[in-house]
């Protein structure tokens, strides 16, 4: 091996690495393995890496250079996937062509099958990027440079040698491991990013949770009083988060003068270690001067040698609603019930457990069952639904678990009578009782007749679009403001199954046959102006020449202005070639008749002049005194009957 060989290429190798932190600072504004990067100026920077290393190459003959543009592709192709690689393979080629040489063509051979190793190394190596193996990066550049060296066996045989005696060991011990430490960092630059993004997603998430949920976030130090809160600690006590600052002084200060003492004892309690939480519930007045009820909760993360409290985490949480809920609820109870019972519409209202707390009138009324017959929700899912009814009572025993109003949907009920019936419900939680059960309220709305009603317009419109189909008609939309063209499927079944239907004018004009788009174009703007539109005309689509026939009439908002017009297409072409087809048979029977009329008019003239003849020679015949040779007798009768037309 010589030694200034393996001294170049490890220079060469060097100087990629000194251009591999450039690299490492760009990927901080071109995201790798993200859509937001911008796949062809990554490819031209990274073409521009591989001009500079071809700029400083290992010359072991005139036309023949060695450098690291092999593993710079082949990293491309693994770490930045085709676009880039085709760049930067398109600039390093055509630089290598530039320089010419011996050698080129095997230079454009070997810069070829890097990118094509490393692309496929990316798509059916199964790699992780982020947690690349350095096996993994040491097969690539093995397999990348193994085959580099048999390219050169495309040299003349005296060259080939040469340059495979000089160059394959520092090339096949070089190469593989600068491609693990070229791959390794970009794979760390991953991970890196990853972690990053990752972070600030979680710190995003923890926030809009924050701000969902109404808390806040506090830290405290026990000894010396002092608080760190989040900026959502600030705001829910109407305060600017930049210059709010608390202390325990401060906190105790805000407190209502009820809860006081139950908050300040709850807080000691727990520093001193004789409850085993921290959780306390208490009103604190805002920096507008109204009270609001908070929910604290902490834990202590640190004590000292003494086993005393050091520092404290936790959240504040803004339960003013839920006090409000709780105590409208209270207030409001008995009021409510009755509003429940006397309700239109079917409404249960039910505790976690199972139990009823109370139904509406119109509830019992539709279904038939009575008040003790709904104890509790399994008595209701076991008369409604039947076999069903394991399953529908545990989705309504989640239903205290949201905090909000959840939509179900329909569900087929049996009424006492046997009647099916069709109830649309949504149920929301409604607080809890003084027991701590939560409450639902779940309303329902028969829909029997309106779901009944909607299944048979689908499928009368499954039949009109059966008949459209059927009749090759189907329907367009033009909208005059937008210019847009919208057709049903039968009518883009006419237009071929494809995306060929035209979608705006100017696109519709273009499919009308030459002859006819004149005729269309008038026909078009006369009905826009509020004349009929009724035009048949041909269609071209593909080499495939249709008639069809076009109906429609504008629609006007209540000013008078057109705003759309709609209208029909249906595809005539069999009638039009059933009318062509006529009109021939037409033609041919008129010239035929008219030949006939011809050969009948000479027949019956040359017919007369020889019953001119034959009677001559019968007057001839008397005058000489002779019978007549000829029988024309059947000229008297046509006489006498009127039933000849000769003269």
């Amino acid at each position: 091996m010589s030694e200034a060989v393996f001294t170049s290429l490890l220079f060469n190798s060097v100087l990629l690495l000194a251009v591999v932190q450039v690299l490492d600072l760009a990927t901080e504004f071109i995201a790798i393995g993200r859509l937001n990067y911008r796949p062809l100026i990554m490819g031209i920077f990274l073409g521009v890496i591989c001009v500079g290393v071809m700029m400083v190459p290992l010359s072991l003959l005139p036309g023949v250079f060695f450098d690291v543009r092999s593993v710079v592709i082949a990293i491309s192709g693994l770490f930045f996937g085709a676009v880039p690689t085709v760049v930067a393979m398109l600039m390093a080629l055509t630089y290598r062509l530039f320089l010419g040489g011996a050698g080129a063509w095997v230079g454009v051979s070997v810069i070829i099958a890097s990118g094509l190793i490393g692309m496929a190394w990316r798509y059916w190596g199964h790699i992780q990027l982020a947690s690349v193996r350095w096996r993994q990066l040491l097969g690539l550049g093995v397999v990348v440079h193994v085959v580099m060296l048999l390219l050169m066996r495309a040299l003349p045989t005296d060259i080939a040698d040469k340059v495979l005696q000089d160059v394959s060991l520092p090339v096949l011990i070089l190469y593989p491991l600068l491609t693990v430490i070229l791959g390794a960092v970009l794979s760390s630059k991953i991970a890196r990013q990853g972690l990053s993004e990752a972070l600030k997603e979680s710190e995003e998430r923890l926030k809009l949770a924050l701000s969902a949920s109404n808390q806040g976030i506090f830290d405290v130090d026990v000894k010396k009083g002092t608080t760190i809160v989040s900026q959502e600690y600030a705001q829910m006590l109407g305060y600017d988060p930049e210059i709010f600052r608390e202390t325990r002084k401060n906190w105790i200060k805000r407190l209502h003068p009820d809860d006081r003492e139950k908050a300040v004892k709850a807080y000691r309690d727990y520093i001193a270690g004789s409850v085993p939480e921290y959780r306390v519930e208490f009103r604190q007045r805002t920096a507008t001067g109204e009270w609001k009820w908070f929910l604290n909760k902490g834990k202590l993360v640190t004590r000292d040698a003494q086993g005393e409290g050091g520092r404290m985490i936790g959240t504040s949480t803004d339960i003013t609603a839920r006090k409000v809920a709780e105590e409208s609820l209270r207030l409001s109870e008995q009021r409510f019930r009755s509003v429940v019972v006397e309700s239109p519409f079917p409404i249960l209202l039910h505790a976690e457990g199972g139990e009823i707390i109370q139904v509406s009138n119109s509830w019992c009324e539709i279904t038939g069952y009575t008040r003790d017959e709904l104890q509790t929700i399994s008595d209701w899912t076991r008369l409604a639904y039947g076999k069903e009814w394991t399953r529908i009572k545990g989705d309504i025993d989640k239903l205290f678990e949201a905090n909000r109003r959840v939509y179900e949907g329909d569900f087929n009920i049996q009424t006492k009578l046997g009647d099916k019936r069709i109830w649309e419900f949504s149920s929301a939680p409604l607080g809890s009782l003084p027991d701590g059960r939560r409450l639902v309220i779940s309303m329902a709305m028969d829909v029997t007749e309106r779901r009944n009603a909607e299944q048979a317009l689908i499928d009368n419109e499954v039949s009109m679009r059966r008949i459209q189909k059927i009749a090759s008609l189907g329907s367009w939309c033009f909208d005059i403001n937008q210019g847009r063209l919208d057709w049903s499927a039968e009518a883009e079944y006419i237009f071929g199954y494809s995306n060929m239907h035209p979608k705006n004018l100017e696109e519709f004009y273009n499919l009308v046959y030459p002859e006819d788009r004149e005729k269309v174009e008038q026909a078009i703007n006369r009905g826009l102006d509020g004349d009929p539109y009724d035009i048949e005309y041909r269609i071209v689509i593909g080499e495939l020449i249709k008639w069809v026939r076009a109906v429609g009439e504008l629609t006007r908002d209540a000013s008078g202005v057109a705003q759309t017009a709609v209208g029909s297409i249906q595809d005539i072409t069999e009638r039009k070639r059933s009318e062509e087809a006529l009109i021939g048979q037409a033609e041919e029977l008129k010239t035929r008749n008219e030949e006939l009329q011809r050969f009948n008019e000479l027949t019956v003239g040359r017919e007369m002049d020889i019953i001119e003849l034959k009677k001559n020679i019968n007057v001839l015949s008397i005058q000489l005194g002779e019978k007549p040779p000829y029988s024309l007798a059947f000229l008297d009768v046509e006489v006498r009957t009127g039933e000849c037309d000769h003269p």
